[in-house]
């Protein structure tokens, strides 16, 4: 009787699987959030008319790493999902799993890399248009994902630069959290909120997706199962562009409350629904960037770190209320509309390769304006009344202390 219901559900997934590779492949991307593990959205780069009296003088680039292979906790917790349920063999790339692999960049995150140095070059080409060696700059995280996504970027553009790689001991701007002990205090003071949130999720929302899986996997999983099958989609569209496995069996309004249910954690870890600390982790970053802007010699700086990375630096500049909704924290008690206007969405915020970047333009009369891009998007800044260019003094007063700060005092646990 097992070795026939096996067969059963090997068959049933496979007629979910022919039914789904029909399908558009560009529509069914899009319809999938996917949290942190989305695929870069490659969209044509929104070219924003701007006004004909400013010039862009300078360029500031922050870039999560492009598309890697799983940690190894994450491949445990596939071996562990592989041996609850049956699937065709060809759903499960050897790569994925091996232990080896764990963390490195994929040659898809490469791609997605070299092609972001590609659109940089079009988009920056006067600025990067220079015989000065040090008139461009790279930086990186020590991570060997984010030296190797440098690289990536950097052969598009065909400098002759250097980059720099900051130790993790020294690292204040894109691998902070290593060096604040006050955020890793808090980290572990939220577990206890995340798993209340996730338990109002789950008593809301879980029947409803387990029995949707059960329909198309013929088996009833616990949602801490469902969280790695979800994972797994995710890992395969990114990494090998494969939407009728894994993905046949994640629909458009599950991937979205199985993400809600992800950006309940990432909210509190790393954003604006945790501890205050996270608010001003990323100051370091920020003082750079805007002191690099201000009076810096560079004309470019690229930096490459991490999805958290870019969630702090999202988090200090309030970017939530740029992308969404920032009225309400992200709970397990959200309803639809308010978990669909929710500025904080993980598939929206940081995808591989997900960027922020600052751009300086000068108007006739000298005065600096920024434009800010989120995953090369332009984006209106509520501190500067809604406006795509915003003042950068208007910048310096709107983050206030976290200009200049000193991140050794911002992170000190000594007063708890």
């Amino acid at each position: 009787m097992s070795k026939l219901y096996g067969i059963l559900t090997l068959c049933l997934i496979a007629a979910v699987y022919t039914v789904h590779r029909s399908s558009d492949e560009r529509q069914y991307r899009g319809k999938l959030h996917l949290s942190t593990k989305t695929s870069y959205p490659h969209h044509a780069s929104e070219q924003l008319t701007l006004p004909s009296d400013v010039t862009l003088v300078k360029v500031q680039y922050v870039s999560r790493h492009g598309t890697r292979y799983p940690m190894l906790n994450d491949m445990a917790r596939i071996r562990k999902l592989l041996g609850k349920i049956q699937v065709p063999a060809h759903w499960m790339p050897p790569d994925l799993i091996d232990d080896q692999n764990a963390g490195k960049l994929a040659s898809t995150g490469h791609t997605d890399m070299h092609r972001l140095g590609q659109r940089a070059l079009k988009r920056y080409r006067d600025l990067l248009n220079t015989t000065a060696t040090t008139a461009i700059g790279f930086q990186s995280s020590e991570s060997a994902r984010s030296i190797d996504s440098a690289m990536a970027f950097m052969s598009a553009l065909d400098l002759s630069s250097h980059l720099n790689v900051i130790p993790r001991a020294n690292d204040t701007t894109l691998a902070m959290k290593y060096n604040c002990p006050l955020w890793s205090h808090y980290k572990q003071k939220m577990s206890a909120d995340i798993s209340s949130q996730v338990a109002i999720f789950d008593s809301l929302h879980a029947a409803r997706i387990q029995s949707r899986l059960e329909q198309k996997l013929g088996a009833l999983l616990p949602m801490g199962d469902i969280a790695t099958l979800y994972l797994l989609c995710g890992y395969d569209l990114a990494l090998y562009g494969n939407h009728g496995k894994w993905c046949s069996l994640i629909d458009e309004p599950m991937s979205f409350w199985l993400e809600l249910r992800n950006d309940i954690k990432y909210s509190r870890v790393y954003g604006p629904d945790g501890a205050d600390i996270n608010r001003h982790i990323a100051c370091s970053l920020v003082s750079e960037i805007l002191d690099e802007l201000e009076h810096g010699s560079a004309l470019a700086i690229f930096k490459f770190g991490h999805a958290e990375t870019v969630m702090f630096l999202s988090t200090l500049m309030h970017l939530d209320s740029a992308l969404g909704s920032s009225d309400m924290a992200v709970t397990g008690a959200m309803s639809l509309s308010q978990a669909r206007a929710r500025g904080f969405q993980t598939s929206l915020l940081v995808p591989f390769s997900a960027n922020i970047i600052f751009e300086l333009y000068q108007d006739l009369s000298h005065r600096l304006l920024v434009r800010m891009l989120v995953n090369e998007q332009p984006i209106r800044l509520q501190q500067c009344g809604g406006s795509y260019l915003c003042p950068l003094s208007t910048l310096h007063t709107a983050f206030g202390n976290d200009v200049g700060c000193e991140l050794a005092k911002v992170c000190s646990v000594l007063n708890l």
